[in-house]
């Protein structure tokens, strides 16, 4: 009698126990979620941008490398900043303009393809990497999203967009996209600006 209470005292106990992992184990899920998503947007946040933007570019030097390797990957980055987002902030209040950085975000997401990627960079800025895109495959999905968001009446934004090159660090990729997107910037509203000497130099 005695045996037998116990076995069920641990059939209860290993019930609870199965039960509390199960619970743990959604929660270190959630906790992973949190640290890579923007909780604003839905979209994957800049922390999550470092780290996929450095695998890639780092992807590009390896393949490069690996003369056996006959289809070498390529990625392309759009960096994306919402036309006179401060005016629309300052005109309807923060809860207006974080309901349009909200749809925006999704917008862009519904763009893509499952291989690539949205990213918030912060405030009203974005990023996309694309997946075996060129440079010049990216500057024409820049702007269809521009024509799209246009039929969708989303905001307005400027693009600058680049190309991963074998040897070329994560950080001086972004950058040129960086300045390609400044460039647009500076020619006025609604433009895409991909790299080139012009912007480079």
């Amino acid at each position: 009698m005695i045996k037998e209470i116990n076995v069920k005292a641990l059939r209860s106990e290993n019930r609870r126990l199965k039960e509390k992992n199960k619970a743990l184990k959604r929660e270190i899920k959630r906790l992973k979620k949190i640290e890579v998503i923007d909780p604003l947007t839905n979209v994957f946040n800049r922390r999550a941008f470092h780290s996929a933007f450095e695998n890639a570019c780092k992807e590009i030097t390896k393949a490069a490398r690996n003369n056996k390797r006959k289809q070498k990957p390529q990625y392309s980055l759009i960096l994306i900043d919402i036309d006179d987002f401060k005016e629309l902030n300052d005109a309807f209040g923060h809860l207006f303009g974080d309901k349009i950085l909200k749809q925006f975000g999704q917008f862009l997401q519904s763009m893509v393809r499952s291989v690539d990627g949205v990213f918030r960079w912060g405030g009203e800025e974005f990023a996309i990497i694309l997946h075996n895109i060129d440079l010049d495959q990216a500057q024409i999905i820049a702007e269809d999203i521009q024509v799209a968001a246009r039929i969708a009446r989303m905001p307005y934004f400027c693009a600058g967009v680049t190309q991963c090159y074998p040897g070329v660090p994560s950080k001086e990729t972004f950058n040129k996209a960086d300045r390609a997107l400044y460039e647009a910037k500076r020619r006025g509203k609604n433009q895409v600006q991909k790299e080139g000497l012009s912007v480079i130099n």
